[in-house]
């Protein structure tokens, strides 16, 4: 009865060792492989999210010059409304000058 253990456990190991061998010989060089060609995608990913990252940098430029050129502008518009409403305020005056000499025209013909 030991025999026939020990012959199956030869066995086994013999298949397992065979198992391995085919293992490392056939499948695992395609595994190489893979992870070779895995390594040149990441490269080029690593490239591309350069460049994308360039590229956010160059919109974020322009939208701060943007931002500035706006604020300028807001600037200058909220300058021309106060003007504009100082000149309409001297117009009012005027108008109401004009007012009150026809109505003193109108006092002096009663």
């Amino acid at each position: 009865m030991n025999i026939l253990k020990d012959r199956a456990i030869w066995i086994a190991i013999v298949i397992i060792f065979m198992s391995a061998a085919s293992y490392m010989i056939i499948i695992d060089p395609d595994r190489v492989d893979k992870m070779d060609s895995i390594t040149e995608r990441d490269d080029t990913r690593v490239k591309d999210v350069t460049e994308v990252k360039e590229l956010i940098d160059r919109l974020d430029t322009r939208l701060i010059g943007t931002k500035k050129h706006l604020s300028q502008l807001r600037t200058e518009t909220e300058d021309h409304i106060k003007n504009y409403n100082n000149k309409v305020d001297s117009i009012d005056n005027k108008f109401q000058k004009v007012d009150l000499d026809i109505k003193k025209v109108k006092q002096d013909l009663n």
